[in-house]
C-alpha cells in the first residue's frame, strides 16, 4: 500500500513539471559596427571582441569638474540595446570630454591629466543575450564573435 502511494504521490508531484529549454547549436557570426538583431526562438553567446577602434566615448570620473564626464578614446566596445559596454580603452584621441553619454554637447579641453585607461575587463565575455536584443561593435575597425543557438522545448 505504501508504494502505491508512492507512485500515485510521486507521478502527481514531478509528472506535471515541465522541462527546460534545450539550446541548440546553430551558427556562428561575426557582429560589426552594423546592428544585428537576436532572431526570435534564438539566443546569441557572445563570445569575444577584437580590433581598435578610434573615437570611442566612454565615461571616466574628472576631478577637475567633480563629476563624470565623457571622452573619445581608441580601443573596443559593444552597444546592446541602448547600453555602451566599453571593453578596453588603450589612449584618448582627442583633448576634449563632453557632458554627455555619446560625447555630444558642450566640450571642454580642460582635461584631467590622470588619463584613466581601460585594461581588457575579461568579465565581459561571455555575455547570452536573449531574442529581440540588438547588437553592433562601437567602431569600423572591431568585429564580435557570435555563436547563435536555437531554443527548443
Amino acid at each position: 500500500m505504501k508504494r502505491i502511494l508512492v507512485l500515485i504521490f510521486s507521478v502527481l508531484t514531478f509528472g506535471n513539471t515541465e522541462a527546460q529549454n534545450i539550446l541548440g547549436f546553430n551558427e556562428v557570426l561575426i557582429i560589426t559596427d552594423q546592428v544585428e538583431t537576436v532572431p526570435s526562438g534564438k539566443v546569441w553567446k557572445v563570445t569575444g571582441i577584437f580590433g581598435l577602434s578610434d573615437n570611442i566615448c566612454y565615461p571616466y570620473f574628472n576631478a577637475n569638474f567633480g563629476t563624470v564626464r565623457y571622452a573619445l578614446g581608441f580601443g573596443t566596445g559593444l552597444l546592446v540595446n541602448t547600453v555602451t559596454i566599453v571593453n578596453q580603452i588603450t589612449d584618448r584621441t582627442g583633448s576634449s570630454h563632453f557632458p554627455n553619454p555619446d560625447c555630444t554637447g558642450s566640450g571642454s579641453t580642460n582635461w584631467n591629466p590622470t588619463f584613466p585607461k581601460i585594461e581588457p575587463n575579461p568579465n565581459v565575455f561571455p555575455m547570452w543575450l536573449p531574442a529581440g536584443t540588438t547588437l553592433r561593435t562601437l567602431g569600423p575597425t572591431t568585429f564580435s564573435s557570435v555563436l547563435e543557438f536555437d531554443v527548443t522545448q
